[in-house]
């Protein structure tokens, strides 16, 4: 049953309650999903599968020390429904005891702001969010022996085979057809080898209620259009319901994308070479390690994989055997291929005398090194971190600023994220990030992918725009051991 809604009375008859238990406990132990005392952030929206996941986790966490932090976005599209939403996780998070963040966002503005659909924008804020808790109980956590903090996910086998459907109809690959993974970088999905019905029934079971998001019976995304059309279909056609089977065809297609990834390592020691692709070693491998190396290159010096498609991989392929040195070759989000005595390189199309910190968005923070010197590889950047033991040493500069050590460790270089602030140096009062770049005029499709150095959500430098007045090294200022942020090109730029 539903709170305010007609009662989903649909029963699982394959396994007990505990059966469905030792099921979904079985699998966290056989993938390894939760080493113990893991501190956990859980995505809980309300609905039966995530709250489920909330509940068999908290059931948990005594027996694997666990530190459990629900998170729950607020996207602000369904109105009252959504505050209702928002109050039965704080309510359940409060019966379980354990912290609830929530963070209410207007989806329908970030996506218009950001040139998204609402889906993706949507996805995308989920994403920082939980990444953004993940990465703050790891630094409150510091220190004491825990692992990395995971993020649980509800996804379950109904999802993995609508997921492979979207993929198989957009022809895709191998990575495609093996859809979700149960263990992708800090994500986990522990409910992924169980249908919904059986998630449903478990909480039946318990007379535990849940609530129904009704945009998920609408007709405007592929994702519902497949659920309650296309596999409906499909089960009435073939007599069984194909949704297990296809998550079968998963797990046997993983076992082969696992040996290609493994044989794309080797090759990449091969082959790679200071940030840069020797092509005739490159030449010599079958077309699926070609293609897969090429995507691993890309994703290594960008910082994604999300332009780099079919088309542009089959022309690479075509391009490089004959490419001369010299030659370059265009591709998505400014950047060219270029060829320079046998080795291939990717590489920003930008002047030489650009030291812009605009570039791509990087797939993960960069620890920065103090002192030291720290490459932005998808930006083609690199920042040097050097002591300052005189004063004279100071030279102020538009690509150089000086900050005081102690209260720059653990900074790290990033892309702009929900809820970042600066005090902006020269100022009395703080604002939030979002607000000084409206002031600088930043356009929206620019901020993105500025670079910026940060310690926690409080922005250090923003190069060529401003420092944080609690960081930066003034004459006449606090006391304390000084180092200078340089940043310029790496020398790849200079193609």
């Amino acid at each position: 049953m539903t709170d305010g809604f007609p009662p989903n009375r649909r029963r699982f008859d394959g396994c007990s309650m505990n059966e469905f238990l030792s099921s979904v406990t079985g699998f966290i132990q056989e993938r390894e999903l939760l080493p113990r005392g893991c501190p956990v952030v859980v995505g809980v929206s309300g609905g039966a599968d995530s709250l489920a996941l909330l509940l068999i986790l908290n059931g948990l966490r005594q027996s694997h020390d666990l530190v459990i932090q629900v998170a729950h976005l607020n996207h602000g599209l369904r109105g009252a429904e959504a505050d209702e939403d928002e109050a039965f996780v704080r309510d359940w998070s409060r019966k379980l005891g354990v912290a609830c963040a929530v963070r209410r966002i207007d989806i329908r503005a970030k996506a218009h702001e950001e040139r998204k659909g609402i889906e993706e924008a949507g996805r995308s804020a989920r994403q920082d969010f939980f990444s953004e808790l993940a990465l703050a109980l790891d630094e409150r956590l510091a220190g004491t022996g825990r692992p990395t903090a995971r993020i649980a996910l509800g996804h379950h086998l109904n999802d993995q085979a609508e997921t492979i459907m979207m993929n198989l109809g957009r022809g895709s690959g191998l990575d495609g057809l093996v859809g979700i993974r149960p263990h992708n970088d800090r994500l986990i999905r522990p409910l992924l080898n169980q249908p919904r019905a059986a998630i449903e029934a478990w909480l039946e079971e318990q007379e535990i209620t849940w609530r129904l998001d009704r945009s998920n019976l609408e007709l405007d995304t592929l994702r519902n259009r497949l659920r309650q059309q296309v596999l409906p279909a499909w089960q009435e056609a073939l007599s069984y319901d194909p949704a297990p089977l296809l998550a079968r065809l998963a797990v046997n297609l993983e076992e082969d994308r696992n040996l290609l990834e493994a044989l794309t390592l080797q090759a990449a020691a091969d082959c790679l070479v200071d940030q840069r692709l020797a092509v005739p070693a490159w030449k010599k491998l079958p077309p699926a390690l070609q293609n897969r190396l090429l995507r691993l290159f890309w994703q290594r010096t960008s910082g994604s994989n999300q332009d780099l498609g079919f088309v542009h991989i089959r022309l690479l392929r075509d391009w490089l055997p004959s490419a001369g040195s010299g030659q370059r070759l265009s591709l998505p989000g400014n950047w060219r291929a270029v060829v320079l005595d046998g080795y291939l390189q990717f590489v920003v199309n930008r002047s030489d005398s650009d030291c812009s910190q605009q570039g791509p968005v990087l797939s993960r923070p960069l620890r920065l090194n103090l002192p030291g010197l720290t490459e932005i590889y998808p930006s083609n950047q690199k920042i040097k971190a050097y002591l300052i033991e005189n004063g004279h040493d100071i030279v102020y500069n538009d690509s150089t600023e000086y900050f005081l050590l102690d209260r720059i460790q653990g900074s790290v270089i990033r892309n702009r994220q929900p809820g970042d602030k600066i005090r902006p140096a020269g100022r009395t009062g703080g604002k939030s990030l979002k607000k000084f770049l409206n002031e600088q005029q930043i356009p929206c499709h620019e901020r993105d992918r500025l670079l910026l150095v940060a310690k926690g959500r409080d922005i250090v430098w923003l190069p060529g725009l401003t420092v944080g007045a609690d960081f930066v090294a003034r004459p006449g200022g606090p006391a304390g051991q000084r180092i200078a942020l340089e940043i310029s090109p790496l020398a790849v730029t200079d193609v």
